[in-house]
């Protein structure tokens, strides 16, 4: 899945500082909540300009039980487009997320 974050890519930090990493654990964070998923069923996989786009992967529950990824891409991409959901009220907003169309 792909996240687009109406921000400048400079504000996530450089590649590898400690500013970049804090800013993909709070992302990782910040979808777990609006999910109500684990953070372990995310990982970040790249962040690119053009906005902030991020590369997010979505891994299946251990136990085999729980949303899949594409109904975890299609409901965090209700919660951005709303005024009023978890997703919306957290970080996702104040960073302007939008949804993209899930990649390959």
């Amino acid at each position: 899945m792909t996240v687009k974050l109406g921000m400048d890519l400079k504000a996530a930090g450089d590649e590898g500082s400690l500013q970049r990493s804090k800013f993909e654990k709070d992302l990782v964070s910040d979808l777990a909540t609006a999910s109500g998923l684990a953070a372990d069923r995310f990982k970040i996989r790249k962040l690119a300009p053009g906005s902030v786009l991020v590369g997010v992967n979505v891994y299946p529950e251990r136990c085999g039980h729980g949303p899949s990824a594409a109904e975890v891409s299609e409901g965090l991409a209700r919660q951005a487009a709303g005024a009023h959901t978890a997703a919306a009220k957290r970080k996702l907003r104040e960073k302007q997320a939008a949804q993209l169309p899930e990649d390959a």
